[in-house]
């Protein structure tokens, strides 16, 4: 596509200040909900001040105005959040949220992994007869492993977890010694999952899931996401790689009598 086509209309003020204001908001849902993201010289400043937030906006006007196309402001936009955020906060959902939402500002059509290695999105050609509009097909997958041993999850929180996935979940993998589970590989094959069964002892299915896990990119060379659903510590390893490997994770855990994901 010639360069002219990715041309920013940087001098369009109200779009700037959209994309200073979804900025602000996620450095407001990043104090409230994961602080510990934030380098420790920002974690007291007043983020919901607006006082505050107008500087940070005018600093972010005043460094995206000075860009002439996409490559350029994609580089200073991920500069600017890196001189606010520790690296873990890439892939942290509030930013896969953040990228979300400036996917949609037409300004920046550019495929956003750039960013943060977080998404890798193509954009279509834009359609002569709505020069405005965007569609940003999903191509790739969703890819959820499953601890049966460990965590349950029914209809209700599957239906959940797809709603938070930018990708449709296609790959369902769960791991447990089926002996000692009753009906539970009946239920869950009838649900779309692929079992996986593995011998009586502790951290067996924690040890095939790793496995397994850490070569998804491989055997599924569509695959964006993953959700790995445990609450043993032990999966933080394997999201790390995961995460290393280019795509978006999600770690889902029990939380008392309810579900946490990350």
């Amino acid at each position: 596509m010639p360069n002219d086509e990715w041309l920013l209309t940087v001098h369009n003020s109200a779009q700037l200040n959209k994309i200073g204001s979804y900025v602000c908001q996620a450095m407001i849902a990043i104090q409230e909900q994961q602080p510990e993201l934030l380098l420790e010289k920002y974690r007291n400043v007043q983020w919901l001040n607006s006082s505050n937030q107008s500087n940070l906006t005018a600093k972010f006007i005043e460094i995206l105005s000075q860009t002439s196309d996409k490559d350029a402001l994609l580089q200073k936009l991920h500069k600017y959040l890196k001189a606010l955020l520790i690296p873990e906060a890439f892939t942290s959902l509030i930013l896969v949220e953040l990228i979300e939402k400036l996917r949609q500002i037409n300004t920046i059509k550019t495929e956003l992994n750039s960013l943060a290695t977080i998404a890798d999105v193509k954009l279509s050609e834009p359609d002569r007869s709505a020069a405005n509009s965007f569609a940003v097909p999903k191509t790739g997958i969703a890819v959820l492993l499953l601890d049966a041993e460990n965590l349950q999850l029914n209809n209700d929180t599957e239906k959940f977890l797809k709603e938070v996935c930018n990708y449709p979940i296609q790959v369902k993998i769960a791991f447990a010694n089926w002996c000692s589970m009753g009906k539970r590989d009946i239920e869950l094959h009838g649900r779309g999952y692929d079992l996986i069964h593995v011998p009586t002892g502790r951290d067996n299915a924690d040890g095939k899931m790793i496995a397994l896990g850490s070569s998804i990119h491989e055997r599924y060379a569509n695959a964006k996401e993953v959700l790995v659903c445990s609450s043993d510590k032990v999966m933080t390893n394997l999201c790390n790689h995961l995460q290393q490997n280019g795509l978006i994770v999600y770690q889902v855990s029990k939380q008392g009598e309810g579900l946490i994901y990350f």
